[in-house]
């Protein structure tokens, strides 16, 4: 929230690295951690351009705290779905900055 307010988008860009991250290490599994780092770089690039959209940051931001209370409450459907949500709004916010 402190990255968005100052329009700091690189800081944003490593706040969602990690948060993204942070789910991944849950698993302990170090292969999938690997890949998915690997897959993180990629996205990191799209993600700039995306966060160029007006308002994108903070719908990113609406959508990790719907996702982190979902996994918080144990609620494994809800995260899902939030997840999904995330995802869906995130790849056509990359379609729309390429445009």
């Amino acid at each position: 929230r402190k990255a968005v307010k100052q329009k700091d988008y690189f800081a944003f860009m490593e706040a969602d690295r990690l948060f993204h991250t942070s789910f991944s290490e849950l698993t302990s599994n170090r292969r999938l951690i690997v890949i998915l780092d690997n897959i993180r770089d990629m996205i990191h690039v799209m993600g700039a351009k995306a966060l160029a959209l007006e308002g994108r940051a903070v719908e990113v931001i609406k959508e990790h705290q719907t996702i982190f209370e979902a996994v918080k409450k144990g609620n494994i459907e809800e995260a899902r779905r939030a997840m999904a949500y995330h995802l869906d709004q995130s790849k056509e916010a990359v379609v729309e900055s390429e445009l």
